[in-house]
Order: C-alpha cells, then structure tokens, then sequence
C-alpha cells in the first residue's frame, strides 16, 4: 500500500503482497550486481532471482535481469568470439590431413600401377615369344644356326691370321683326286696363326673326338670347385660300355677316383670312363649347353658312347678353334693339365 492508500502497481500485477523485509535484500543484491559490472564480469545464477523474494516483473528487478542478460551477452560473445578461431584451426588441421591423406594415396596408386604394368608388359611379351616360337621353330633353330656361325666366322677372323692360300690350294687339288672322299678339315699354324679351312663348319660324326670337350668341361668344374680330383666315381651298370676300354672288364660298383677316370678317358679312349663323366657333369643336355658356351656350334651329345650310329657329332672347325683356345689359356686355369692329357692320347 502507498501513502494514499492504493496499491503499487507490484501488487496490482502479481494479486499479492510485498514483504517489505525483503526490500533490503532486494537492494543489496542489486548494489551487489552493479558492483560487479564495474569490476569483472560474472555470470549471474538464477538463484539470485529467487533470493531477492519479489517478481520477476519489479521495476528493480527487472533491472537486475538486465543487468544479468547483459552480462550474459558479454560472455557469450566473448565464448562465440574464441570459438571460431579453434574451429577454423580444427579445420584447418582437418584439411591438411586429408590433403596429406590423398597424397599418400595417390602415390601408393601410381607405383602400383607402374608394378602392375610392367608386370603385364613383360608377361605380354614372353606370351609373344611363346607363340611365335609355337609357330615357327625351325625358324628360330636356322637363326640362332646363322647367328653362331657367324660368332664362329668373327672369331676365325678376330683370333687367326690370314689363310694359307698355297696350302690350300694343294690339298684340294688332292681331294680331286678321290672323288668319293670329301674331306672337311681346319689346319692352324699357331706360330703365326695362319689357317686353312676346307668346309670346316660342317658337322660330322664325332666319334671318340667328342672326348676333348668333355675334358675340357671336366677341367672347368675342377676350377670351379664343383669337382675334387681325388673323389670318388661309380662305375654303375648304366656306364658300362664296350668298344675301346679296359673299365668295361671291372665289377660293376668298382670306384675310381676323378683324375683316374679323366685319364683312362684320354690316355686309352674308355668308354666306360667317357660315359662316367658325361654323367657326374650332369648328363648330355647340359653338357650341349656348355658345348655352345666355348663356341662349339656343332658340337652336340646324343648318345652314350661308343655312339656306334654316328649321331654325336663335331666339326673340324669346332676342334680346331677348341685347341686355339686352350693353347691360349681363355678357358680354364689348367690349359696346361689338359696339354698334357693330349699329348698322352696322341
């Protein structure tokens, strides 16, 4: 109630009294919430509506609520104002990532394909060989022919002097002479390294003169290490041939030593002791192998010896070129061994 008796526009609103106790309370609170304006701003709780026990909707109130929005406001834009910056380096840092994230990948993709198409390059390619060697194999049996006769051709040249033309000339004014004889023959001078070469490169059966570059094979392993001299060998059933040899006449089972065998092979042309090597070196296919290897195109192995048929075959120039080599010491270390070997069988 005022002086005149009415009711304050409080009670008028709310329909209910004002405890005039609560006025002072009502006031500091608000001395209090001014105070804190000037000094740091804090947010304010709502309890503090509540302790000041009047409406929301009094004046001084109403001021307080004001001043509390306000300050709510301030903290909030200063809240809103830090928080894009953290968000913007949040993203930032989230960018980066999956920038580096695509990199990686796109690296990972192009080695892969790289990989993967060389791999099916070179498969495309050996499907190619494949075929075309499905189709025309003699063929390719004619060029690498050509292409080792003419590696044979070069090195006739390279390695030898000139032809003995005078030389030549007579032998085969003697060959005329023996129609039915049609002789193939390399003769080298290895003082001056002149040659004559009469249809050397033709193959012919190689008979018991396959035996030298067996040797030779022989005596590369023994550099190598692959074969010790003092080992011992086997003369098994399967070895056991006729023809020149006095191994054949042995028990079967019987041992013999390496160098032993080396020697009968060469100093009385065995048979037994040639088939003995043939397989320690590892059979006739990979002794064909090593033939081509020393430049021997003719050369081949087809059957165990004494071969009565004729099917392993040389050439004259393959064993004359064979003889160039190992007096020139450019196939093994122990050329002068495999001399020596040579002059016993001659």
């Amino acid at each position: 109630m005022n002086r005149k008796g009415k009711k304050s526009s409080l009670t008028r609103a709310k329909g209910v009294k004002v405890n005039p106790k609560s006025q002072p309370n009502f006031l500091g609170n608000f001395a209090t919430a001014k105070k804190s304006l000037k000094s740091k701003p804090k947010r304010v709780k709502p309890k503090a509506i509540a302790a000041c026990g009047a409406s929301p909707k009094d004046s001084g109130v109403t001021a307080s609520i004001a001043e509390n929005t306000r300050l709510k406001n301030s903290t909030a834009k200063s809240a809103n104002y830090r928080r894009p910056q953290k968000a913007a380096h949040h993203q930032t840092t989230k960018s980066f990532k999956t920038l580096k994230l695509a990199t990686y990948v796109i690296i990972i993709t192009i080695g892969l394909s790289t990989i993967f198409g060389s791999v099916m390059s070179m498969a495309s390619s050996f499907q190619a060989t494949k075929s075309s060697n499905a189709k025309a194999p003699s063929t390719k049996v004619e060029i690498n022919h050509q292409h080792k006769v003419k590696l044979d051709s070069l090195f006739a040249i390279a390695s030898l002097g000139k032809e003995i033309t005078p030389l030549k000339s007579q032998l085969e004014q003697l060959a005329t002479q023996y129609p039915d004889i049609k002789p193939k023959l390399f003769f080298i001078d290895l003082d001056n390294k002149g040659f004559v070469s009469i249809d050397s490169k033709l193959p012919l059966p190689a008979a018991s003169t396959i035996k030298l570059p067996i040797l030779v094979a022989f005596f590369q392993d023994v550099d190598r290490g692959k074969i010790n001299l003092a080992e011992e060998l086997i003369m098994t059933k399967d070895v056991i041939a006729g023809g020149s040899g006095g191994m054949q006449y042995e028990p079967p089972n019987s041992k013999f030593s390496a160098l032993e065998t080396a020697e009968k092979m060469m100093t009385i042309s065995d048979n037994t002791a040639t088939n003995m090597l043939i397989k320690r070196l590892g059979g006739m296919e990979q002794l064909n192998q090593r033939f081509t290897k020393m430049g021997l195109a003719a050369t081949k192995l087809h059957n165990p010896l004494p071969d009565l048929t004729g099917t392993n075959t040389t050439s004259s120039a393959d064993l004359g070129n064979l003889l160039v080599k190992i007096d020139g010491g450019s196939l093994i270390l122990c050329d002068r061994a495999i001399a020596c070997y040579i002059l016993c069988a001659i």
